[in-house]
């Protein structure tokens, strides 16, 4: 099983990837139906 999120665009499908240290937060921004770009923010636990 594969953890993450799927963006399906022009019939390619393309994985983005949870953050790197396991804590985080994305955010997608959706135009027309379609999305446009990502955010990502990234937490570190001390």
């Amino acid at each position: 099983m594969i953890n993450g999120i799927f963006i399906v665009k022009n019939g390619q499908v393309q994985l983005i990837e949870p953050p790197q240290g396991g804590f985080g937060e994305q955010s997608f921004v959706y135009q027309s139906g379609e999305v446009i770009c990502m955010e990502e923010r990234k937490t570190q636990l001390l």
